[in-house]
Protein backbone atom coordinates (compact mmCIF):
# COMPACT_ATOMS: atom_id res chain seq x y z
CA UNK A 1 0.00 0.00 0.00
CA UNK A 2 1.24 3.51 -0.85
CA UNK A 3 0.32 7.05 0.17
CA UNK A 4 0.64 9.57 -2.63
CA UNK A 5 1.30 13.15 -2.00
CA UNK A 6 0.33 16.12 -3.66
CA UNK A 7 3.27 18.41 -4.64
CA UNK A 8 2.65 21.71 -3.76
CA UNK A 9 4.46 24.43 -5.53
CA UNK A 10 5.17 28.18 -4.43
CA UNK A 11 3.67 28.75 -8.00
CA UNK A 12 1.00 31.29 -6.29
CA UNK A 13 3.67 33.11 -4.31
CA UNK A 14 5.81 33.43 -7.47
CA UNK A 15 3.01 34.81 -9.52
CA UNK A 16 1.72 36.57 -6.62
CA UNK A 17 5.04 38.44 -5.90
CA UNK A 18 5.69 39.35 -9.23
CA UNK A 19 2.26 40.72 -9.75
CA UNK A 20 2.57 42.94 -7.03
CA UNK A 21 6.50 44.25 -8.18
CA UNK A 22 4.67 45.28 -11.20
CA UNK A 23 1.71 47.34 -9.80
CA UNK A 24 4.56 48.75 -7.34
CA UNK A 25 6.40 49.71 -10.63
CA UNK A 26 3.60 51.15 -12.23
CA UNK A 27 2.55 53.21 -9.28
CA UNK A 28 5.98 54.48 -9.30
CA UNK A 29 5.82 55.42 -12.59
CA UNK A 30 2.73 56.99 -12.04
CA UNK A 31 0.66 54.57 -14.97
CA UNK A 32 -1.44 52.50 -12.72
CA UNK A 33 -5.19 52.89 -12.68
CA UNK A 34 -7.88 51.33 -10.95
CA UNK A 35 -7.84 49.07 -13.78
CA UNK A 36 -4.85 47.92 -13.13
CA UNK A 37 -5.25 47.01 -9.66
CA UNK A 38 -8.80 45.15 -11.04
CA UNK A 39 -6.75 43.42 -12.94
CA UNK A 40 -4.23 42.52 -10.11
CA UNK A 41 -7.09 41.68 -7.77
CA UNK A 42 -8.33 39.58 -10.96
CA UNK A 43 -4.94 37.68 -11.41
CA UNK A 44 -5.00 36.90 -7.49
CA UNK A 45 -8.39 35.90 -7.71
CA UNK A 46 -7.21 33.39 -10.09
CA UNK A 47 -4.50 32.28 -8.00
CA UNK A 48 -6.74 31.56 -5.36
CA UNK A 49 -8.66 29.62 -7.91
CA UNK A 50 -5.87 27.49 -8.81
CA UNK A 51 -5.12 27.08 -4.80
CA UNK A 52 -8.44 25.41 -4.31
CA UNK A 53 -7.99 23.56 -7.09
CA UNK A 54 -4.61 22.41 -5.57
CA UNK A 55 -7.24 21.40 -2.43
CA UNK A 56 -9.48 20.17 -4.31
CA UNK A 57 -7.10 17.34 -5.77
CA UNK A 58 -5.49 17.35 -2.25
CA UNK A 59 -8.68 15.85 -1.40
CA UNK A 60 -9.45 13.37 -4.04
CA UNK A 61 -6.13 12.46 -2.70
CA UNK A 62 -7.48 11.88 1.07
CA UNK A 63 -10.41 9.70 -0.85
CA UNK A 64 -7.87 7.78 -2.21
CA UNK A 65 -6.38 7.45 0.88
CA UNK A 66 -10.00 6.58 2.81
CA UNK A 67 -10.54 3.89 -0.10
CA UNK A 68 -7.34 2.24 0.98
CA UNK A 69 -8.06 2.18 4.40
CA UNK A 70 -11.24 1.06 3.63
CA UNK A 71 -9.61 -2.06 1.92
CA UNK A 72 -7.34 -2.46 4.88
CA UNK A 73 -10.71 -2.42 7.35
CA UNK A 74 -12.12 -5.61 4.86
CA UNK A 75 -8.63 -7.31 5.17
CA UNK A 76 -9.07 -6.45 8.62
CA UNK A 77 -12.22 -8.37 8.87
CA UNK A 78 -10.69 -10.91 6.47
CA UNK A 79 -8.23 -11.47 8.86
CA UNK A 80 -10.67 -11.73 11.56
CA UNK A 81 -12.44 -14.56 10.18
CA UNK A 82 -9.37 -16.39 9.52
CA UNK A 83 -8.14 -16.12 13.38
CA UNK A 84 -11.91 -17.85 14.17
CA UNK A 85 -11.27 -20.47 11.71
CA UNK A 86 -7.91 -20.95 13.02
CA UNK A 87 -9.43 -21.51 16.82
CA UNK A 88 -11.35 -23.97 15.46
CA UNK A 89 -8.72 -25.97 14.08
CA UNK A 90 -5.98 -24.90 16.96
CA UNK A 91 -3.50 -23.72 14.39
CA UNK A 92 -1.05 -20.92 16.20
CA UNK A 93 -2.91 -17.81 16.49
CA UNK A 94 0.23 -15.60 17.39
CA UNK A 95 1.24 -15.08 13.86
CA UNK A 96 -2.00 -13.80 12.67
CA UNK A 97 -2.67 -11.37 15.59
CA UNK A 98 0.30 -9.70 14.46
CA UNK A 99 -0.98 -9.84 10.72
CA UNK A 100 -4.08 -7.80 12.50
CA UNK A 101 -2.20 -5.76 14.90
CA UNK A 102 0.16 -4.59 11.51
CA UNK A 103 -2.79 -3.90 9.65
CA UNK A 104 -4.48 -1.78 12.42
CA UNK A 105 -1.59 -0.06 12.74
CA UNK A 106 -1.64 0.92 9.10
CA UNK A 107 -5.27 1.59 9.60
CA UNK A 108 -4.14 4.16 12.29
CA UNK A 109 -1.29 5.66 10.10
CA UNK A 110 -3.61 6.20 7.21
CA UNK A 111 -6.15 8.12 9.62
CA UNK A 112 -3.14 10.07 11.23
CA UNK A 113 -2.15 10.69 7.91
CA UNK A 114 -5.43 11.56 6.10
CA UNK A 115 -6.21 14.18 9.23
CA UNK A 116 -2.48 15.60 9.36
CA UNK A 117 -2.60 15.93 5.32
CA UNK A 118 -6.29 18.09 5.82
CA UNK A 119 -5.16 20.28 8.69
CA UNK A 120 -1.93 20.93 6.94
CA UNK A 121 -3.85 22.26 3.75
CA UNK A 122 -6.35 24.31 5.77
CA UNK A 123 -3.15 25.92 7.61
CA UNK A 124 -1.65 26.34 3.96
CA UNK A 125 -4.94 28.06 2.27
CA UNK A 126 -5.46 30.02 5.01
CA UNK A 127 -2.28 31.67 5.06
CA UNK A 128 -1.62 32.51 1.89
CA UNK A 129 -5.18 33.87 1.35
CA UNK A 130 -4.31 36.42 4.36
CA UNK A 131 -1.10 37.44 2.74
CA UNK A 132 -2.91 38.01 -0.63
CA UNK A 133 -5.42 40.09 0.94
CA UNK A 134 -1.95 41.99 2.83
CA UNK A 135 -0.42 42.55 -0.27
CA UNK A 136 -3.41 44.05 -2.42
CA UNK A 137 -4.08 46.17 0.65
CA UNK A 138 -0.63 47.66 0.73
CA UNK A 139 -1.07 48.37 -3.02
CA UNK A 140 -4.46 49.84 -2.58
CA UNK A 141 -2.96 52.63 0.19
CA UNK A 142 0.52 53.12 -2.45
CA UNK A 143 -1.76 54.08 -4.81
CA UNK A 144 -3.87 56.06 -2.97
CA UNK A 145 -0.86 57.79 -1.35
CA UNK A 146 0.69 58.17 -4.82
CA UNK A 147 -2.90 59.74 -6.35
CA UNK A 148 -3.03 62.39 -2.94
CA UNK A 149 1.22 63.21 -4.00
CA UNK A 150 0.18 63.87 -7.51
CA UNK A 151 -3.02 66.17 -6.24
CA UNK A 152 -1.18 67.87 -3.91
CA UNK A 153 1.85 68.22 -6.66
CA UNK A 154 -0.97 69.72 -9.44
CA UNK A 155 -2.14 72.18 -6.50
CA UNK A 156 1.13 73.48 -6.05
CA UNK A 157 2.22 73.80 -9.32
CA UNK A 158 -1.52 75.58 -10.74
CA UNK A 159 -2.91 76.97 -8.25
CA UNK A 160 -6.32 74.33 -8.10
CA UNK A 161 -7.90 73.45 -4.58
CA UNK A 162 -7.14 69.48 -4.40
CA UNK A 163 -10.36 67.18 -4.57
CA UNK A 164 -10.51 64.47 -1.73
Amino acid sequence: MTIQRVKRTNSFSGILSLAVIWLVSMVATGCATSKDVNALRAEVNDQVATIRSDAAQTRQGVEAVKVDAAQTRRDVEAVKADLVQVKSLGVAVNSLKSRLDGVQSTVQELRTETGTQRTTLIQQLQVEVTLARERIKQAEELIDQLNKGALAARWQEGGTTPRN
